[in-house]
């Protein structure tokens, strides 16, 4: 490993409550690189990081006036010769040049959303969001001295989860949220057993009750026996039908919330002589294969079934194999598969919370379009409209909703849905070629009302004449346009 630099980092007194910052140097390197020769960290260790990485975010926020870190990411993350972790200042000079690395594309794309392009904007969910991906890089980028348990697992994913879905009403607002959810590292017991250890108490268990019988010990000594041995064998159970729950729920969270397909599976396959999770390993398989395996549509209705005939699912649970099932019933290209998609739909949307129907409301307004039901698919996406909140997707779903409302014949909501859209996304060349590509193809509207919206256009967003699509439908429609002057070309 290179030797140390010399870092400038944040130091933090707190004092009542109210902390203060100030700045020190030290001697050390950058996370990433440090975790290039450490991939395999004591499980304590690794905790301690975590811990103090989250916790040294909050010191930020609760300073005066309630700044932010801004460059929430491993790469103004300092581990120090003693091994502790500082957040780099970028105020100081002396870290100047790490606004280049911090800066770079790659590392944008990996810790800030899909609709933050630059590290420009200071907030509290962002710092949250570049948190849950600096603990998913960390995790992804170590391996653990013990291993994590299922039960960590699940919890670290459930942060990274809340942290990353910054739209979300179950998101975090504020990192003291996180820092009271987020696992303690507990030293194993020496005397912890795992299942095979268990299994082989019990049949000494066993063998030691029958020699009992043999070596005449009392009536009574043997019943207690018996009963000592009963409650280790509902221990065992009891053990085994909670390793068999942790992994039905990390295979759905991996499934659902991740969409990591190959760990979904690995969990469900993991739970043996169980119908639901044979059924949700084939539908896993086949998310990952990317192709229609013959045995989805019967592993589905087998799942299904399994499902509303349970005992002991709760409700929560049901809706989220209704979700994951609804995922595999939108790959099959039949009628059949197509009228599953909505009934599970309008299942799934009287039972989750508001921040997952847009999801499933696009799979049931898909499924229309799929039936050429074109008016009840644009309501449905229309509505899907409604409960979307990240910028990126809303004006795609500006785009979807217009463009079935055309194909629908209805010219007057198409035109209503991509002028909704250009007020709020106002540099979106795409909204407003369409919008200009669909008043000329609208019968009922005349070409000189065509002309004048052009020219509003072109002064609200004068960079849309540069582009293609704007040039092929000029030409397309015989209109001249020179600078902020537009006009029909004349005829021969």
């Amino acid at each position: 490993m290179k030797a140390k630099e010399e870092y400038d980092v944040l130091k933090f007194i707190e004092h009542n409550q109210v902390c203060y910052v100030s700045s020190e140097c030290i001697k050390g390197c950058l996370l990433p690189r440090w975790l290039k020769y450490h991939p395999c960290l004591e499980k304590r260790e690794l905790f301690e990081i975590i811990a103090s990485i989250t916790g040294q975010l909050g010191q930020i926020h609760r300073c005066r006036n309630h700044p932010c870190y801004r460059y929430m990411n491993p790469y103004c993350i300092v581990v120090s010769e003693d091994r502790k972790v500082s957040f780099l200042d970028m105020n100081a000079k002396e870290n100047e040049n790490h606004l280049t690395i911090v800066q770079r594309r790659t590392v944008r794309e990996h810790f800030l959303p899909p609709d933050e392009l630059y590290y420009q904007k200071e907030s509290v969910t962002l710092d949250i969001y570049g948190l849950g991906r600096t603990i998913q890089y960390l995790l992804s980028e170590t391996e653990t001295e013990p291993a994590l348990t299922k039960s960590e697992e699940i919890k670290f994913q459930k942060i990274i989860s809340r942290c990353l879905k910054r739209h979300s009403k179950k998101s975090f607002q504020d990192v003291s949220e996180i820092q009271k959810i987020i696992p303690e590292y507990k030293q194993p017991k020496s005397e912890k057993r795992n299942r095979k250890k268990r299994i082989m108490l019990i049949v000494i268990a066993v063998f030691f009750c029958f020699a009992a019988k043999y070596i005449n010990f009392s009536i009574r000594h043997q019943t207690d026996e018996k009963e000592r041995i009963s409650g280790r064998a509902q221990d065992l159970e009891e053990a085994l039908n909670s390793e068999e729950e942790l992994n039905m729920q990390l295979g759905r969270i991996y499934f659902l919330e991740l969409c990591d397909y190959e760990k979904s599976k690995e969990y469900f396959s993991c739970v043996k002589e169980n119908i639901l999770a044979e059924n949700l390993t084939v539908l896993a398989d086949c998310m990952i294969n990317g192709d229609q395996n013959y045995n989805l549509l019967e592993a589905l209705q087998s799942a299904e079934k399994e499902i509303d005939q349970s005992q002991k699912l709760k409700e929560e649970e049901k809706v989220d194999y209704y979700q994951c099932i609804l995922q595999g019933y939108s790959r099959i290209e039949s009628e059949q598969g197509t009228k599953n998609v909505i009934r599970i739909c309008e299942v799934c949307l009287k039972n989750v919370g508001e921040e997952k129907q847009g999801k499933i409301l696009g799979y049931m307004a898909s499924a229309y379009e799929k039936q050429e039901k074109y008016e009840e698919a644009a309501t449905v996406y229309e509505q899907q409209l409604e409960k979307e909140h990240e910028e990126t997707d809303r004006e795609a779903l500006y785009q979807k909703t217009a463009s079935v409302y055309e194909i629908s014949g209805n010219f007057q909501k198409t035109l209503e849905l991509l002028g909704l859209g250009i007020e709020e996304f106002e540099q979106s060349i795409e909204l407003r070629n369409e919008y200009i590509r669909v008043q000329f193809k609208d019968p009922t509207i005349e070409r000189s009302v065509c002309v004048q919206n052009i020219k509003e256009q072109l002064k609200e967003c004068p960079q849309l004449s540069n582009t293609e699509e704007f040039q092929k439908l000029m030409k397309e429609y015989g209109i001249n346009v020179k600078g902020d002057k537009v006009w029909e070309k004349e005829d021969g």
